[in-house]
């Protein structure tokens, strides 16, 4: 990736059919979770789900999974150099694809 475009939020990838122009476009956190939704749906899903089998031990621990992949993304982004608005789309779209391997 080149770094040069950091500040513009310019190399970011979103891979889905629903992205207007795939590839290395401006992207916002609203085009974030347009373009991520149903990996997010899916969290919130499991969730939900685990809120009512265990209550709010369960949903605090999906919740903790959620938070901890989004810091682990964050903070080996900004290592890696990238702005913090950069690292912080760029972690929310990586866990919102989380679930396609699930």
């Amino acid at each position: 990736m080149d770094r040069t475009f950091c500040k513009t939020r310019e190399h970011i990838r979103l891979e889905s059919p629903l992205a207007d122009e795939p590839g290395c476009v401006r992207v916002s956190v609203r085009d974030v979770l347009r373009v991520e939704w149903l990996g997010l749906a899916a969290w919130i899903g499991v969730g939900v789900v685990v809120f009512l089998v265990w209550h709010v031990v369960g949903a605090t621990l999906v919740a903790g999974v959620f938070g901890m992949l989004m810091a682990i993304g964050f903070f080996w982004n900004v290592s890696k150099g990238h702005s913090l608005g950069c690292s912080f789309l760029g972690a929310l779209a990586s866990v919102a694809r989380v679930t396609e391997f699930l």
